[in-house]
């Protein structure tokens, strides 16, 4: 196996049971990520209780086929073949990493399922969203304007479905953002870059919007 996907509810018993089990007592699954999925309204709890089982993270549905190929990558491409590593416990990965940096299902809908649209849409948005990152650098210092673009820049990461960027910006909008910040915004577009020009190919040359 290369993961191991449990539901928290099960007909006949708990799925995080289930997983903590295979965790302990199947040596065939030493080094392969478990995780664990169900309704969002359970995911503090269920969160916490995986790490302590010594799973991979928790997902919530819904569950789109462009988050699930995300976490499978994410997961399936840490590993190496060497033993010693396989003995280790892996990693909690935490909700933060069950996602790509772009849902594609998500561009998917509002394009109508368009392959161009899509490319069309997901470059000008890392467009539009790199303008704002310059334009934050150069306000550095600047509260109300930093503010005004995070604001800005949250909003169209929301659109796209290019979650964590929006995160990012929400924070910097809410309690302002230093040069670690913007350095982290940054990176994290770049994320979503590459993971665009990886899944659909080069992100063109769109102007940016606005």
């Amino acid at each position: 196996f290369a993961l191991v996907l449990v539901a928290l509810n099960l007909p006949d018993g708990s799925g995080l049971e289930l997983g903590g089990w295979l965790r302990r007592e199947v040596r065939a699954l030493d080094g392969v990520p478990i995780l664990v999925f169900g309704d969002a309204w359970d995911e503090a709890r269920a969160r916490d209780a995986c790490k302590e089982a010594g799973l991979q993270g928790y997902l919530a549905k819904p569950l789109s086929i462009g988050r699930l190929l995300g976490i499978i990558r994410e997961l399936t491409q840490q590993g190496g073949a060497e033993a010693p590593e396989a003995e280790r416990p892996l990693p909690f990965r935490g909700q933060e990493l069950m996602a790509p940096p772009l849902d594609l299902d998500r561009l998917a809908d509002i394009a109508d399922g368009d392959r161009q649209l899509i490319v069309e849409i997901g470059s000008l948005y890392l467009a539009t969203a790199t303008r704002y990152l310059e334009d934050m650098r150069r306000n550095l210092g600047t509260e109300a304007e930093l503010r005004r673009l995070a604001h800005a820049l949250k909003g169209a990461s929301r659109n796209v479905g290019a979650e964590r960027v929006a995160e990012l910006a929400a924070t910097a909008e809410e309690q302002g953002v230093d040069e670690a910040g913007l350095v982290r915004l940054e990176r994290q577009l770049d994320e979503v870059r590459q993971f665009f020009e990886e899944t659909l190919g080069s992100a063109g040359e769109n102007e940016p919007a606005g």
